[in-house]
């Protein structure tokens, strides 16, 4: 479920997966706007914004952290599309890793299309 209200941005997201209960998420943006937070594991920039039409959204996070003496950047380029007058929603996201990620590709690329029912 995405919201807006001005511009605050909130995404809701919920994964079902088989056997266990559902798994929820809550994420907030400020369009138009960086934000950044700090937490143990680093700084997260966040950019969020929608094009001209605002049938896309581009939500842009940056995750800087510090390990072994290292500065690592981990990046994530979320992009919402609506299509066909509303009813498919696209929603792509690519994601850099830091080198020595734990997965064997420093690039990692998804891609996900709903439908209206």
């Amino acid at each position: 479920v995405i919201t807006q209200k001005g511009s605050d941005l909130n995404i809701n997201m919920t994964y079902e997966i088989k056997d266990k209960g559902p798994l929820k998420s809550s994420f907030n943006y400020t369009i138009g706007s960086e934000t950044q937070s700090k937490s143990e594991t680093g700084t997260l920039t966040t950019k969020c914004s929608w094009d001209s039409d605002k049938q896309i959204l581009t939500i842009i996070e940056t995750l800087l952290s510090e390990k072994n003496n290292k500065r690592q950047e981990y990046k994530r380029i979320t992009v919402y599309s609506l299509t066909a007058k509303g009813e498919i929603l696209n929603i792509i996201s690519d994601d850099i890793l830091p080198e020595g990620s734990l997965t064997p590709i420093n690039e990692r690329h998804t891609q996900m299309i709903y439908t209206k029912i």
